[in-house]
């Protein structure tokens, strides 16, 4: 039951933190946006038990991606975007996307066992070492 709260969570803090580094018009902004999305997921290695995962998820996507996409910007980019108005249509369906994706989320996240899927794909990979 914990573990699919966890799993919620995650999964709608994820879903909302990949949706604002697509929109932001800011680079470093965006970049910090998709540092919280790789947070994430590594969130979900932790729930799957996978140490190792989650170490090389920190570790690189993190804090090595997000550090060389930083310095290339600095480098390449010299000019400041220009500000332009965002219409309230726009904010209205971003909203109700947004609504969209958080109650599919949940109701997939309370109808599925996420140790189950844990415990399948463990099955998979002791198949797998056999055959080695």
């Amino acid at each position: 039951m914990i573990s699919s709260i966890f799993f919620s969570i995650f999964s709608i803090i994820l879903i909302l933190s990949t949706l604002f580094s697509l929109a932001c018009k800011n680079m470093i902004y965006s970049i910090l946006w998709a540092m919280i999305s790789f947070l994430m997921v590594a969130g979900f290695y932790v729930l799957l038990n996978a140490n190792y995962n989650t170490a090389v998820q920190l570790i690189i996507y993190v804090a090595v991606i997000p550090t060389l996409l930083a310095i290339s910007i600095m480098f390449v980019a010299n000019e400041k975007p220009k500000k332009e108005k965002i219409k309230p249509s726009k904010i209205f369906a971003f909203i109700g996307i947004i609504f969209f994706t958080l109650i599919i989320v949940k109701y997939y996240s309370l109808n599925t066992d996420f140790f189950q899927i844990a415990h399948i794909c463990q099955g998979y990979h002791n198949t797998y070492s056999s055959l080695i």
